[in-house]
C-alpha cells in the first residue's frame, strides 16, 4: 500500500472515534483498490478491456458483426465506468495534494486540517447513494421516453441477451456518473467554503491560492475527455440541432466548475486590492498636500526626498494595478478555453465544409 492509501486508511478509521461521516460505497471500492498489489491504473485498465472483452464477445456470438470487427461505440460504452471511478480516484489524490500546496495560505488547526483533507478526500455515503440512485433514475428514464438513444449502433441491440447486459452495462454507467456528478459538487463547494473561511489573503502571495484552480481545472478536463470520446463514436451528434445545444450547455457547465470555486477567492482578492490602492491613494494625497504646503510656505529644504518618495508611491501604486486578483496560472485559462471551443470548432469545420462540397 502506499502513502497515499495509508493515509487514507487512517483518516477513514478515525470517522468512528471523531463523529466525522461515514465513507460512500465509492471510498470503499477505492480504498480496497489501494489495497491490492497493483498500481491503480492498472486495476482500472483491466476493468475496462475486460468490459470491452464481455461486450465483444457477446456482439460476435450473437453474430451482430463478424469475428475479428470491432466498434468504437463499445469502447467508449464500456470504458466510461471504469475511467470515472478512476477520474474519481485521481481528483482525490489530486485535492489532497491541492490542499498542502495551499498550506501556507490557511488558518486552521492541525485537527482541522486533518478534518479538510478527510472531507475535500472522502464522499459521504447516504448523499453518494441518493446521487447514484437518481443516475439510475435519469438512465430508466432515458430507456422509457428515448428508447432510439439506445440502439445506436444498428448493431448494439441484436438479440434479448445482448439487449439485457448493454441495459445493465448502462445502468451501472449512470450509477457511477451519479456519484461522480455529486463528487464534482462535493469537493468543489468545499473549495468555496476553504476559500471563504479558512484563507490568509496576501494578494503578494498568491502561489498557493493556485492550488484549488488546478484541481478544478483538472476536474472540468476529466469531465470533458468522455464527453469528446462520445462526439467521435457517434458521429451523428452534431447533425441534431438539439445535440449541438446540448453539447453547448455542457461544456458551458464544464467551464462553470472551473469558475464556480475560485469566484468567493477573487471577491476577497479584490477586496484587499481596492484596500490597498485605497491606502495609496490616500498616501499619495498626504504626499501632495505636503509639497503644496512646502512649496507656498518655502519650505525647500529636504523636498526632494519627498518627490523621491512620491515616486515610490506611484511605483507602488502601478504595482498593486498590475496584480491580478484570479487564483489561477496565466496559461491556465488559456488552455481550458481552446478544450471548451474544441467541438464547437469542429462542428463549424464540418458545417462549413459540407456547405461548401454541397454547393
Amino acid at each position: 500500500m502506499d502513502s497515499n492509501a495509508e493515509h487514507q486508511e487512517v483518516l477513514r478509521e478515525r470517522t468512528s472515534s471523531t463523529g466525522w461521516y461515514t465513507p460512500s460505497w465509492v471510498d470503499q471500492f477505492t480504498g480496497r483498490i489501494d489495497r491490492l498489489p497493483l498500481p491503480n491504473w492498472a486495476f482500472y485498465l483491466a476493468l475496462w478491456l475486460l468490459l470491452f472483452a464481455v461486450e465483444t464477445l457477446i456482439h460476435w456470438n450473437d453474430g451482430s458483426y463478424p469475428p475479428g470487427v470491432f466498434y468504437p461505440f463499445h469502447l467508449v460504452l464500456t470504458g466510461t465506468i471504469p475511467y470515472t471511478l478512476a477520474l474519481i480516484d485521481y481528483l482525490d489524490k489530486c485535492a489532497e495534494i491541492a490542499l498542502h500546496k495551499f498550506q501556507p495560505a490557511l488558518v486552521v488547526s492541525d485537527a482541522e486540517f486533518t478534518k479538510l483533507s478527510y472531507e475535500l478526500t472522502t464522499l459521504p455515503a447516504r448523499q453518494t447513494l441518493t446521487a447514484s440512485l437518481i443516475g439510475v433514475g435519469i438512465a430508466a428514464l432515458t430507456l422509457i421516453l428515448a428508447p432510439d438513444d439506445w440502439s445506436r449502433p444498428a448493431a448494439f441491440l441484436t438479440s434479448s441477451f445482448t439487449q439485457g447486459f448493454n441495459i445493465i452495462l448502462a445502468v451501472l454507467m449512470w450509477w457511477v456518473v451519479g456519484a461522480f456528478a455529486y463528487h464534482t459538487l462535493h469537493q468543489l463547494r468545499l473549495v468555496d467554503r476553504i476559500y471563504a473561511k479558512h484563507t490568509r489573503i496576501n494578494l503578494f502571495r498568491q502561489i498557493p491560492l493556485y492550488a484549488f484552480s488546478d484541481l478544478s481545472a483538472r476536474t472540468t478536463v476529466g469531465l470533458l475527455l468522455p464527453l469528446y470520446a462520445w462526439y467521435v463514436v457517434l458521429p451523428d451528434t452534431f447533425a441534431r440541432t438539439g445535440n449541438v445545444i446540448s453539447a453547448v450547455v455542457a461544456n458551458s457547465i464544464a467551464g462553470l466548475i472551473f469558475v464556480w470555486p475560485l469566484l468567493g477567492i477573487h471577491r476577497l482578492l479584490a477586496d484587499e486590492k481596492r484596500r490597498l490602492l485605497a491606502e495609496s491613494a490616500q498616501r499619495q494625497e498626504a504626499a501632495i498636500v505636503e509639497l503644496h504646503e512646502r512649496m507656498d510656505e518655502d519650505r525647500l529644504e529636504g523636498i526632494d526626498y519627498l518627490v523621491k518618495g512620491m515616486e515610490g508611491l506611484e511605483i507602488n501604486h502601478k504595482a498593486v494595478s498590475r496584480i491580478s486578483t484570479w487564483p489561477w496560472a496565466p496559461e491556465t485559462p488559456r488552455g481550458l478555453v481552446a478544450a471548451l471551443l474544441l467541438p464547437l470548432i469542429v462542428w463549424l469545420g464540418q458545417w462549413f465544409l459540407q456547405r461548401i462540397l454541397g454547393s
